[in-house]
């Protein structure tokens, strides 16, 4: 019996039965006009991917396109600011370190990202890394009251800096927070890795000494010139050599807070 919701075209020469059902042959299907609308025709004729398809193809294809924009754009944007950051360094390095001009050199010092504490003083010229894509000048502080001689180098790539208060640090000074490991390659390279510094208030470092990835030097401790670093210094005490070594232990320091506790007790 045929479908009630559909007239039978037993009759058509389009039509034939077969095992009591009714097959139409392709050229001479009509395709109704809400499916008809959803697919597109190539120009030989023949069916293509359903519109829908091409237009969620389509759609992805200008998030992709406009997320890639978005990310090149915030790119460019970055490398703009660091450059303008690397600018003002170079600026902050190039003014004589005579102490009448060290609150301009701090100036461009602090345009360019470096943190920088009150009455903190740099002779200057600092050595740093170079990145367009890292914020290498922003990972280096310095504490108030801190005093850095000439040609100072402090490599920050991917890596963090921390200087405390009231420090000395003399010329030729390197703080190194990158290093690479003995037995691990990425190409023609050994793989590099970072380990953060950190000088805490009162150090002094004394000239051409080197400071290596992870140290961390104690409050008031004392490294002698020429030292090369390569574990924690405890505080109050003094280092030295290659590798440093405790030398002797150090009185604490007497500041004006200990004197004015020290005068109360009396």
């Amino acid at each position: 019996m045929a479908d009630p919701r559909e007239p039978s075209d037993y009759g058509s020469p389009d039509v034939v039965r077969k095992n009591g059902c009714e097959t139409r042959p392709i050229a001479s299907y009509s395709r109704p006009a809400s499916e008809a609308d959803d697919v597109g025709v190539l120009p030989d004729g023949r069916g293509a991917a359903p519109s829908h398809a091409l237009r969620s193809l389509t759609c992805s294809g200008f998030v992709g396109l406009s997320h890639a924009r978005h990310t090149l754009e915030a790119f460019a944007l970055k490398s703009l600011r660091l450059l303008l950051g690397y600018l003002c360094f170079h600026i902050g390095n190039a003014i004589p370190g005579f102490a009448f001009l060290g609150r301009s050199k701090i100036v461009f010092y602090r345009l360019s990202g470096i943190k920088i504490g009150a009455d903190a003083l740099v002779v200057g010229p600092l050595k740093v890394d170079y990145s367009l894509s890292d914020d290498v000048l922003s990972s280096i502080e310095i504490g108030a009251g801190t005093y850095i001689g000439r040609d100072f180098r402090v490599s920050t790539f991917k890596g963090t800096v921390t200087i405390g208060q009231n420090c000395q640090i003399a010329s030729d000074v390197s703080l190194e927070t990158n290093t690479h490991r003995l037995n691990a390659w990425t190409g023609p390279f050994r793989i590099r890795f970072q380990k953060p510094i950190i000088i805490r208030d009162g150090v002094w470092i004394g000239a051409k000494a080197l400071i290596l990835p992870g140290v961390t030097i104690g409050e008031n401790a004392v490294v002698a010139g020429g030292s090369v670093v390569t574990k924690d210094v405890p505080a109050n005490t003094l280092w030295g050599g290659s590798p440093a070594k405790l030398i002797r232990d150090l009185q604490p320091a007497v500041t004006s807070s200990s004197v004015w506790l020290a005068g109360l007790c009396a």
